[in-house]
């Protein structure tokens, strides 16, 4: 069989005979680009299939559909459902975290009003929208995984932060259900944002906005 590029629908044979084909004619370095755009199409397909679905309603079987390869092949890239999940989702997921923990410990050594901690972290995440899909999938789509508490964690980490604001800065007290509502309310206003993301410009402006009336708000219980 002589092929010059790879083809559309990869099965099998076709594959064994690329790889050799390529292999004999330009040895290993081809034969490695092959591989990758093989589990490229695979990840692009299992990101579609996740993000129109969810973890658990998606199949290994319809995401080797999508991305016209065996059945098989899938698992010589991937253990399972589970790996190539994470494949998707833990990058973003990291990204996120080292955002979060790199403001926490600016507002540690160089306090910055509440206003400008969280445009900053928000705007910073926001810059990962070119991933807005696998954003997605890890804040809706990630039930019975080992990430479906992160919107819950993200929650959390706001919270403290507003409950060490008023710590430092309130005249009155007040019960932690209300700290945790603010921030449950400004984390599903930022999800709401990446769900209906038009382009970066819209996407800053709407964080803009948004942290400006959560913060209005808060200001008038730290007077």
């Amino acid at each position: 069989m002589v092929m010059e590029g790879p083809p559309d629908r990869l099965d099998e044979g076709d594959i064994s005979c690329y790889i050799e084909h390529k292999f004999n004619i330009e040895g290993d370095k081809m034969v490695q680009v092959l591989k990758e755009d093989v589990r490229q199409r695979i990840y692009d397909a299992a990101v579609e299939e996740f993000y129109e679905k969810d973890y658990q309603t998606a199949t290994i079987r319809t995401i080797a559909k999508r991305a016209a390869v065996p059945l098989g092949l899938v698992y010589s890239y991937f253990k399972n459902k589970a790996d190539l999940f994470a494949a998707i989702v833990k990058p973003v997921m990291t990204a996120i975290d080292n955002i979060m923990r790199l403001e926490e410990s600016k507002t540690e050594k160089e306090p910055e009003d509440l206003f400008e901690h969280l445009k900053n972290q928000t705007n910073s995440i926001i810059g990962l929208i070119d991933s807005y899909q696998t954003l997605i999938i890890l804040i809706d789509k990630s039930k019975d995984t080992p990430y479906q508490s992160f919107k819950d964690d993200l929650i959390r980490r706001v919270q403290i932060h507003i409950k060490n604001e008023f710590r430092k800065r309130a005249i009155n007290q007040y019960d932690d259900l209300l700290f945790h509502i603010w921030a449950s309310s400004f984390i599903e206003g930022v999800c709401e944002i990446i769900r209906h993301y038009k382009d970066q410009k819209w996407a800053e402006q709407m964080i803009e906005l948004l942290v400006q009336h959560y913060c209005f708000g808060i200001s008038a219980f730290l007077q």
